[in-house]
Protein backbone atom coordinates (compact mmCIF):
# COMPACT_ATOMS: atom_id res chain seq x y z
CA UNK A 1 0.00 0.00 0.00
CA UNK A 2 2.46 2.71 -1.31
CA UNK A 3 1.76 5.09 -3.81
CA UNK A 4 3.93 5.11 -6.92
CA UNK A 5 7.41 6.35 -6.47
CA UNK A 6 10.50 5.56 -5.52
CA UNK A 7 9.82 3.92 -2.40
CA UNK A 8 7.19 1.73 -4.11
CA UNK A 9 9.87 0.96 -6.90
CA UNK A 10 12.75 -0.13 -4.71
CA UNK A 11 10.64 -2.19 -1.89
CA UNK A 12 9.02 -3.95 -5.48
CA UNK A 13 12.65 -4.86 -6.14
CA UNK A 14 13.34 -5.82 -2.71
CA UNK A 15 10.72 -8.47 -2.81
CA UNK A 16 12.38 -9.77 -5.86
CA UNK A 17 15.48 -9.73 -4.71
CA UNK A 18 14.29 -12.17 -1.70
CA UNK A 19 12.26 -14.17 -3.80
CA UNK A 20 9.02 -12.79 -2.18
CA UNK A 21 5.89 -12.21 -4.25
CA UNK A 22 4.11 -8.97 -4.30
CA UNK A 23 0.71 -8.09 -4.33
CA UNK A 24 -0.54 -4.96 -6.45
CA UNK A 25 -3.80 -3.58 -6.12
CA UNK A 26 -5.08 -0.07 -7.75
CA UNK A 27 -6.50 2.40 -5.47
CA UNK A 28 -8.89 2.55 -9.11
CA UNK A 29 -10.68 0.07 -7.31
CA UNK A 30 -12.29 1.48 -4.76
CA UNK A 31 -12.71 0.70 -1.11
CA UNK A 32 -14.72 -2.07 -1.21
CA UNK A 33 -12.69 -3.47 -4.18
CA UNK A 34 -9.28 -3.45 -2.82
CA UNK A 35 -10.63 -4.83 0.31
CA UNK A 36 -11.77 -8.13 -1.90
CA UNK A 37 -8.83 -8.18 -3.91
CA UNK A 38 -6.01 -8.01 -0.98
CA UNK A 39 -7.72 -10.09 1.58
CA UNK A 40 -8.53 -12.70 -1.38
CA UNK A 41 -4.57 -12.48 -1.45
CA UNK A 42 -4.00 -13.57 1.96
CA UNK A 43 -0.78 -11.65 2.73
CA UNK A 44 1.92 -12.39 5.09
CA UNK A 45 2.80 -8.59 5.14
CA UNK A 46 1.61 -5.26 4.17
CA UNK A 47 4.10 -2.62 3.47
CA UNK A 48 2.69 0.88 3.23
CA UNK A 49 3.11 4.38 3.46
CA UNK A 50 1.51 6.00 7.16
CA UNK A 51 -1.80 6.32 5.24
CA UNK A 52 -1.67 3.08 3.55
CA UNK A 53 -1.14 1.27 6.90
CA UNK A 54 -4.14 3.48 8.30
CA UNK A 55 -6.12 1.89 5.37
CA UNK A 56 -5.14 -2.01 6.22
CA UNK A 57 -6.35 -1.36 9.84
CA UNK A 58 -9.36 0.03 8.42
CA UNK A 59 -10.23 -3.06 5.61
CA UNK A 60 -8.88 -5.04 8.32
CA UNK A 61 -6.24 -6.87 5.84
CA UNK A 62 -4.09 -9.42 7.34
CA UNK A 63 -0.10 -9.91 7.74
CA UNK A 64 2.79 -8.19 9.83
CA UNK A 65 3.09 -4.17 9.24
CA UNK A 66 5.74 -2.40 7.96
CA UNK A 67 5.86 1.07 7.40
CA UNK A 68 8.38 2.84 4.69
CA UNK A 69 9.51 4.97 6.97
CA UNK A 70 11.49 1.87 8.05
CA UNK A 71 13.02 0.58 5.07
CA UNK A 72 16.12 2.33 4.96
CA UNK A 73 17.04 0.97 8.75
CA UNK A 74 15.45 -2.72 7.00
CA UNK A 75 17.83 -1.80 4.07
CA UNK A 76 21.01 -1.06 6.31
CA UNK A 77 21.02 -4.18 8.11
CA UNK A 78 19.80 -6.50 5.48
CA UNK A 79 22.71 -9.26 4.12
CA UNK A 80 21.88 -10.60 0.15
CA UNK A 81 23.95 -14.18 0.69
CA UNK A 82 22.08 -16.87 0.00
CA UNK A 83 18.67 -15.12 -0.88
CA UNK A 84 17.66 -15.43 -4.18
CA UNK A 85 14.54 -16.00 -6.27
CA UNK A 86 13.86 -19.06 -8.74
CA UNK A 87 12.79 -17.89 -12.59
CA UNK A 88 9.29 -19.89 -11.49
CA UNK A 89 8.75 -18.42 -8.54
CA UNK A 90 5.50 -16.22 -8.41
CA UNK A 91 6.80 -12.36 -8.62
CA UNK A 92 3.61 -10.54 -8.57
CA UNK A 93 0.03 -10.67 -8.63
CA UNK A 94 -1.68 -8.38 -10.47
CA UNK A 95 -5.61 -7.50 -10.01
CA UNK A 96 -7.66 -6.82 -13.41
CA UNK A 97 -9.80 -3.29 -13.73
CA UNK A 98 -13.13 -5.20 -12.38
CA UNK A 99 -14.61 -3.52 -15.51
CA UNK A 100 -16.33 -6.72 -16.17
CA UNK A 101 -17.09 -8.29 -12.50
CA UNK A 102 -14.73 -8.47 -9.41
CA UNK A 103 -11.21 -7.93 -10.01
CA UNK A 104 -9.48 -11.60 -10.30
CA UNK A 105 -5.58 -11.77 -9.13
CA UNK A 106 -3.27 -13.01 -12.14
CA UNK A 107 0.31 -14.53 -11.04
CA UNK A 108 3.03 -13.31 -12.90
CA UNK A 109 6.21 -15.94 -12.23
CA UNK A 110 10.17 -14.06 -12.40
CA UNK A 111 10.26 -15.54 -15.95
CA UNK A 112 7.41 -14.26 -17.08
CA UNK A 113 7.69 -10.82 -15.82
CA UNK A 114 11.95 -10.73 -17.19
CA UNK A 115 10.21 -12.18 -20.52
CA UNK A 116 7.23 -9.20 -20.64
CA UNK A 117 10.64 -6.59 -20.27
CA UNK A 118 12.93 -8.29 -22.50
CA UNK A 119 9.88 -8.13 -25.35
CA UNK A 120 9.02 -4.77 -24.88
CA UNK A 121 12.91 -4.04 -24.58
CA UNK A 122 13.67 -5.54 -27.69
CA UNK A 123 10.54 -4.98 -29.81
CA UNK A 124 11.42 -0.49 -29.24
CA UNK A 125 14.93 -0.97 -28.75
CA UNK A 126 15.14 0.54 -25.21
CA UNK A 127 18.63 0.87 -24.08
CA UNK A 128 20.72 3.04 -22.33
CA UNK A 129 20.49 6.18 -23.87
CA UNK A 130 16.76 5.86 -22.93
CA UNK A 131 14.86 8.08 -20.41
CA UNK A 132 11.68 6.52 -19.49
CA UNK A 133 8.97 9.42 -18.30
CA UNK A 134 6.01 6.68 -16.60
CA UNK A 135 2.91 8.45 -16.54
CA UNK A 136 0.84 5.15 -15.96
CA UNK A 137 1.92 3.52 -13.06
CA UNK A 138 2.31 -0.10 -13.73
CA UNK A 139 4.86 0.99 -16.33
CA UNK A 140 7.12 2.82 -13.29
CA UNK A 141 8.63 -0.60 -12.84
CA UNK A 142 9.66 -1.00 -16.52
CA UNK A 143 12.83 1.38 -16.67
CA UNK A 144 14.81 -0.19 -13.66
CA UNK A 145 14.21 -3.46 -14.91
CA UNK A 146 15.65 -2.42 -18.15
CA UNK A 147 19.05 -0.44 -16.33
CA UNK A 148 17.27 2.79 -18.08
CA UNK A 149 16.44 5.88 -16.41
CA UNK A 150 13.07 6.50 -15.03
CA UNK A 151 10.95 9.16 -13.82
CA UNK A 152 7.38 9.67 -12.46
CA UNK A 153 5.67 13.03 -13.24
CA UNK A 154 3.69 15.18 -10.75
CA UNK A 155 0.54 13.77 -11.13
CA UNK A 156 -1.62 11.66 -9.11
CA UNK A 157 -0.72 7.98 -11.63
CA UNK A 158 -4.40 6.41 -10.46
CA UNK A 159 -5.85 9.03 -11.72
CA UNK A 160 -4.21 9.93 -15.06
CA UNK A 161 -6.70 12.98 -15.99
CA UNK A 162 -4.28 14.78 -12.99
CA UNK A 163 -1.31 14.45 -15.54
CA UNK A 164 -0.82 18.65 -17.20
CA UNK A 165 1.60 19.62 -20.09
CA UNK A 166 3.43 21.61 -17.74
CA UNK A 167 4.43 18.41 -15.53
CA UNK A 168 5.08 16.18 -18.31
CA UNK A 169 7.29 18.80 -19.88
CA UNK A 170 8.83 19.43 -16.59
CA UNK A 171 9.44 15.33 -15.92
CA UNK A 172 11.09 15.45 -20.03
CA UNK A 173 13.68 17.92 -18.71
CA UNK A 174 14.36 16.58 -15.80
CA UNK A 175 15.17 13.20 -16.65
CA UNK A 176 16.13 14.16 -20.70
CA UNK A 177 13.31 12.07 -21.34
CA UNK A 178 13.26 10.03 -24.93
CA UNK A 179 10.25 7.77 -24.12
CA UNK A 180 6.55 8.06 -22.29
CA UNK A 181 4.03 5.98 -21.37
CA UNK A 182 1.00 7.27 -20.52
CA UNK A 183 -2.72 6.20 -20.32
CA UNK A 184 -5.02 8.15 -22.74
CA UNK A 185 -6.78 10.03 -20.12
CA UNK A 186 -3.38 11.65 -19.33
CA UNK A 187 -2.79 12.29 -23.15
CA UNK A 188 -6.13 13.66 -23.66
CA UNK A 189 -5.27 16.21 -20.52
CA UNK A 190 -2.02 17.25 -21.56
CA UNK A 191 -3.38 18.00 -24.81
CA UNK A 192 -5.67 19.36 -23.43
CA UNK A 193 -3.18 22.15 -21.11
CA UNK A 194 -0.95 22.31 -24.22
CA UNK A 195 -1.08 26.11 -24.25
CA UNK A 196 0.64 26.32 -20.52
CA UNK A 197 3.60 25.40 -22.26
CA UNK A 198 6.30 27.87 -22.91
CA UNK A 199 8.49 27.79 -26.17
CA UNK A 200 11.61 26.08 -24.44
CA UNK A 201 9.32 23.33 -22.96
CA UNK A 202 7.12 23.03 -25.98
CA UNK A 203 11.01 22.11 -27.85
CA UNK A 204 11.65 19.59 -25.28
CA UNK A 205 8.90 17.59 -26.45
CA UNK A 206 10.45 17.10 -29.74
CA UNK A 207 12.76 15.10 -27.88
CA UNK A 208 10.24 12.38 -27.63
CA UNK A 209 11.43 9.28 -29.94
CA UNK A 210 8.96 7.05 -28.80
CA UNK A 211 4.75 7.82 -26.96
CA UNK A 212 2.98 4.42 -26.00
CA UNK A 213 -0.56 4.99 -24.77
CA UNK A 214 -2.41 2.37 -23.38
CA UNK A 215 -4.92 1.27 -20.66
CA UNK A 216 -7.98 2.22 -22.38
CA UNK A 217 -8.74 2.10 -25.89
CA UNK A 218 -7.07 4.91 -27.62
CA UNK A 219 -9.03 6.94 -30.30
CA UNK A 220 -6.97 7.79 -33.15
CA UNK A 221 -7.91 11.73 -32.96
CA UNK A 222 -5.97 11.83 -29.53
CA UNK A 223 -2.96 9.62 -31.85
CA UNK A 224 -3.49 12.78 -34.61
CA UNK A 225 -3.33 15.45 -31.48
CA UNK A 226 -0.27 14.23 -30.28
CA UNK A 227 1.65 13.52 -33.28
CA UNK A 228 1.59 17.51 -33.28
CA UNK A 229 2.60 17.86 -29.97
CA UNK A 230 5.52 15.16 -30.14
CA UNK A 231 6.66 15.99 -33.72
CA UNK A 232 9.35 13.80 -33.43
CA UNK A 233 7.87 10.55 -31.77
CA UNK A 234 6.75 7.21 -33.26
CA UNK A 235 3.48 6.59 -31.45
CA UNK A 236 2.47 3.01 -30.51
CA UNK A 237 -0.69 1.77 -28.90
CA UNK A 238 -0.18 -1.55 -27.47
CA UNK A 239 -3.48 -1.71 -25.77
CA UNK A 240 -4.68 -5.05 -24.11
CA UNK A 241 -1.52 -6.73 -23.65
CA UNK A 242 -2.39 -7.86 -20.77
Amino acid sequence: LIPPGPDLVCTVYALWRIGACAVVVDRGLGIRGMRRAIRGAAPQHVVGSTEGLILAKTLQIPGRRISTRSLGQLARNFSPAGVSARSSDEAVVVFTSGATGPAKGVIYRHHQVQRTMTLLGDHYSLGAKDSLVAAFAPWALLGPGLGITSVIPDMDVTRPGTLTATSLADAITSAHGTVIWAAPAALRNVLATADTLSAAQKAGMSDIRLLLSAGAPVPLSLLEQAAVLFPGASIRTPYGMT
